[in-house]
This record gives C-alpha cells, structure tokens and sequence, in this order.
C-alpha cells in the first residue's frame, strides 16, 4: 500500500485530444484543491502518448485554461511522448515477469469469438505462442494477479476490493504505440511521486488494471481521490465531452464567461471535496 515517505503530490493529467471543457477545470481545480488542503504539491502532466488523436494546439489549449484557472504546477509540466523509452522498460519488465503475452487479434476477430464488442478479450492468443514483433499488441494476463491483493483506498468510497477477471487480459502495449494509457500514466505516477491520484469518476473502474501494474512494477500504490463527474445540461446523464466544441472553455470564455461565475457554478461539486477525509 501507500509508503509513508511519499511526499503529497496530486496532478490533473489531461490529453490534447480536443478542447477542455468545464469538466476539466473541474478535475483541475480538484487536484489543486486536494494538495493545497494536504499542504502538497499539484503537478501537471500533458498525456499524448497517441500520436494518432495527439493534436499539438490542444497543449496551448490546456495551458491557457491552467492560467486562467489560476492554477500554477509545482514542478515542470512532462510530456509522455517524450517518455516512450521509458514505457518501453517497463513493457520489457513486465515481460521478463511473464505477466504479458503479444497478441494479433483484431476487433473484428474478438467479436466474431464473444458476439460482443463490450465483452471481456475471451483468451485466444494466450496459449498460442504467437511470436512477438512489430504487430503485436501485449494483454496483462490477470490470471497472474489472482492471488494479490490489489485492494486500494478511496478518499469517497474508503477501502475499495479490485475485480481484475471483469476486465480480462487487457491490452497493455498497443501495436501502433507500443505502450498504453493504463501502462503509462502508472509508470508515471510513479515517476512524479503522486500520493494521491485524483481524477473522475469516470476512470474508476480501470484501477484495478492500474493496481496490477503497480503491483507487478514494485510500485506504492497510491490513495485514489475519484470525484463527482460534472455532466451536459442537455442530457443530464451524460458527462461533457470534448466532441462538442460549442463546451470548449476557451469558447465560454470568448464569449464572456469569467473565472468567477464558473466557480460558482462548480461549487456544489467543490464542496464535496471539503466533506472527505
């Protein structure tokens, strides 16, 4: 579990995939909140290892909405496309460990075995010695992690059990980027020293895929910090996407929105934060 030694660090890691949007200055100025109120740092951290949905303007994008959150990072902002040697080890660690094996199947050869996009991987290349190269995927085998205990504490939800079988054998490493956001954003919350991982609740499901890795890697496992998700007004069981543009800050605060009616709007949300231990 969590080491005593760490120091109290939180980080709000967005991807320059598209705009950000009201949900992100959420989870922003929770990661701010959260370390302030610890007496910690708040760090900042652009995830673009996807060279393929990477969109460089968008990282000015997320710089912009920073400061006029107000918001300054502790230490100096890391790119994880920079970083690709470094997730490349930890893929070659975990393989050493034989916790992963490479994989060629397609969507399209998954479907055809389940009938169901949505269904766990069902297995197939596990036992079929495929050789590893260029083509190949790599899936944790969370058969490995049967035994573990891959338990974590939530600061809303308290100690919280992981059910990795839900998942199946996750892909680990991409073909086309050779690593993952699961393998990554572990290794790099590592890296950073963050104690206390704080993101939507959206992303809540995917720890115990993130607990293995740590487990696997020898890594502390942090206190995760999973917050209320703000959703669309339109559609008041869908949280914001950054599909829409017309929910871009930056397009709000074109068009007048000031830092001080979009706290006010957050408030309800903030203010849970304040009830947590």
């Amino acid at each position: 579990m969590q080491s005593n030694s760490r120091p109290i660090r939180t980080r709000f890691a967005p991807s320059p995939t598209g705009y950000l949007h009201k949900g992100h200055a959420l989870s922003a100025l929770w990661a701010a909140r959260r370390a302030e109120r610890l007496g910690g740092d708040f760090l900042v951290r652009i995830e673009d290892i996807d060279h393929t949905r990477r969109r460089p303007e968008m990282i000015d994008d997320i710089l912009f909405v920073l400061e006029w959150l107000g918001l300054t990072p502790a230490r100096e902002v890391i790119n994880q496309h920079e970083r690709r040697a470094i997730y490349q080890a930890g893929l070659e660690e975990l393989q050493r460990l034989d916790v992963v094996y490479p994989c060629t199947c397609t969507r399209a050869d998954i479907i055809a075995v389940t009938g169901d996009p949505s269904a766990p991987y069902p297995g197939t290349c596990r036992s079929r010695n495929v050789p590893a190269s260029a083509n190949t995927a790599w899936r944790l085998r969370h058969e490995s992690f049967a035994d573990q205990d891959l338990s974590w504490v939530d600061l809303r939800l308290g100690r919280q059990d992981s059910d990795l079988a839900a998942w199946g054998d996750v892909i680990i490493a991409r073909k086309d980027i050779a690593t993952s956001y699961h393998l990554a954003h572990v290794i790099d919350d590592h890296f950073q020293q963050v104690s206390h991982v704080t993101r939507g609740m959206d992303l809540y499901t995917q720890t115990p895929i993130h607990r293995a890795l740590q487990q696997a890697l020898g890594f502390d496992a942090p206190v995760y910090d999973h917050h209320p998700l703000l959703m669309s007004l339109e559609e008041p069981h869908k949280k914001l996407s950054k599909r829409d543009a017309s929910t871009s800050l930056m397009a709000l605060v074109e068009q007048g929105l000031t830092r001080e009616e979009l706290l006010q709007e957050l408030h309800p949300l903030l203010s849970q934060l304040d009830r947590q231990t």
